[in-house]
Formats: structure tokens, sequence, C-alpha cells
């Protein structure tokens, strides 16, 4: 049995390969959602720096029910952000499909959404705010990691330059 230092541990968190830094975004969420929000957002400003990923402080914007109108209309406040995170209480598709329309289609804004319900187990937070954070890099056009397929060239007298790869 090997054991492991807390510096090997600190070795062996995930490193994005190419990081996006969140800069400029912002967090849409009903009220009752405020304390949830808060702490997802703290948390993934802590989980961002290790993985090579600056996450400032975002723009909240906290809404007194959780219709899709709302939502909608708590978007055409996201002009110009980088990124919009929003808590949604529910998997209600009729929500869902209205959120990722307007912001997708008619805004060309990148979101993300997260259930209330993954924030409510304060232990798993900072698996799901890495996980979240893996998520929202992606879709600014980061890399979370790559693999590595070795190129090899055989030549033989029949043929010049064949390429195979090995996996």
């Amino acid at each position: 049995m090997v054991a492991l230092s807390c510096s090997d541990l600190a070795d062996l968190r995930l490193r994005l390969n190419t990081p996006v830094d969140l800069n400029n975004w912002a967090v849409i969420y009903p009220m009752k959602f405020n304390n949830d929000a808060r702490e997802l957002c703290t948390t993934l400003q802590r989980v961002g720096p290790p993985m090579g990923m600056s996450v400032a402080v975002p723009t909240t914007h906290g809404l007194r029910g959780d219709s899709a109108q709302e939502y909608v209309g708590a978007l055409h406040n996201c002009t110009g952000k980088q990124m919009v995170l929003l808590i949604l209480p529910n998997n209600r598709a009729d929500r869902y499909s209205a959120i990722k329309r307007h912001a997708s289609v008619k805004m060309g804004l990148p979101s993300q959404c997260v259930l209330s319900r993954t924030l409510f187990k304060k232990q798993r937070l900072m698996s799901v705010a890495t996980k979240v954070a893996i998520q929202m890099n992606c879709k600014l056009g980061g890399e979370p990691w790559n693999v590595a397929i070795p190129i090899k060239v055989i030549t033989n007298p029949y043929s010049i330059g064949v390429l195979e790869t090995s996996l």
C-alpha cells in the first residue's frame, strides 16, 4: 500500500489542458436558493485556480419565482457576458428548453444549468463545482484534457510513409 502526502494529492488535482478564464459571467437563480448560489460561486472561485482557470466574482440575478419567463427576462440582463450559470429548482423540460433556446439561439450566450438539489449536499459541493467548472470551460472553448496517440512510420520495400496509430 502506498501512502500519499498532502502535496502528492495536490499534484493529482486536475489541471485543464487549455483553460479559459471566467472573467465576465452571471448567475441567475430563484431567491430561495440565494445561499446555495453564493456557496456555489465561492466554491467555483476556489476550484478554478488549481485547474488553471481564473474565476471572477459573477454578476448575480435573483428571481422572485422560477418560471421560464422570469429566467428568459433575466437573460436579457446578461448581454455581453461571457457565460451564464442558471440554478434551476427541478428538471422541467419546458423551462430548460426555453432557457437554452433563448441563451444559445437568440443571444449566442453559453449557458450552464445546475439543478438546485445537486447543491444541497455540502460535502459534495467541491466535486460538483469542479465538474461545473470543467463544463463551463469547455463551453467557452477550453480543452479539459487530451490523449496522446503515438504515431509511428512504417517503411518497407513495398510502401513508403505508411502511418499507423496504436491505441
